[in-house]
This record gives structure tokens, C-alpha cells and sequence, in this order.
């Protein structure tokens, strides 16, 4: 299935990107319902702290970034057990964030 809506492409990067548990993940019916709620019709579903950390990484260094995703919370360490190994190699962790160098973008988010 070619990728539509930013919900389709959030799903597709998430499953192309990131880990449940040391392995790739692929979500279940109701993440992708949960995704396309919150990327197509502008609603917050409630995510565990898997799917927020993955959310979080689009956001930092995925097709989403520079497009902030304020109401996500998550953290580090669940962001770095997220990250698989192609996103291992654009992160790095710089103290209490992850930042991604090449696009100059870190969470959290730093002040101006």
C-alpha cells in the first residue's frame, strides 16, 4: 500500500525504523487507528510509552521533523530502546536529550 495521509506515513516509517522489544515492530490495528487519528484528524489518543517514544523519534529525525509533536511525551531511554539500528546510526544521546546532528534537532526540546 502506497502511503497517502501523514498517518500512512508515520506508520510506515515507524514500522520501517523503530523496535518493540529488541525486535522490528508492527503495530497493532488499533496503533494504526490511534496514528491516523492523531496525524489525519488532529485527535490525541492515548499511546504507551512504546509507540510515544516512536512518535517522538519521527519527529526528531523522521519525515516529521521540524514538525514539533508538543502533546507526545516520552523519554530517553525509551526512545533510544526504540531506535532501531538504521536510526541508531543519525541519533546520539547528549545528556539528559537525543539529538540528531545532521538535522540539528534534539528532545527535549532545547530553549532558545
Amino acid at each position: 500500500m502506497k502511503p497517502r495521509t501523514r498517518g500512512d506515513y508515520a506508520i510506515v516509517w515507524i514500522e520501517s525504523f523503530c523496535l518493540r522489544s529488541g525486535k522490528p515492530i508492527r503495530l497493532s490495528v488499533a496503533e494504526t487507528v490511534a496514528l491516523r487519528k492523531y496525524y489525519d484528524q488532529g485527535e490525541r489518543p492515548p499511546f504507551d510509552a512504546t509507540l510515544s517514544a516512536c512518535i517522538t523519534l519521527l519527529h526528531l529525525c523522521g519525515i516529521e521533523h521540524g514538525n514539533d509533536a508538543h502533546d507526545v511525551d516520552s523519554d530517553i531511554f525509551s526512545m533510544l530502546s526504540a531506535a532501531g539500528p538504521r536510526l541508531r546510526e543519525v541519533i546520539k544521546r547528549d545528556g539528559e536529550a537525543v539529538t540528531c546532528p545532521e538535522l540539528g534537532t534534539s528532545y527535549p526540546r532545547r530553549a532558545a
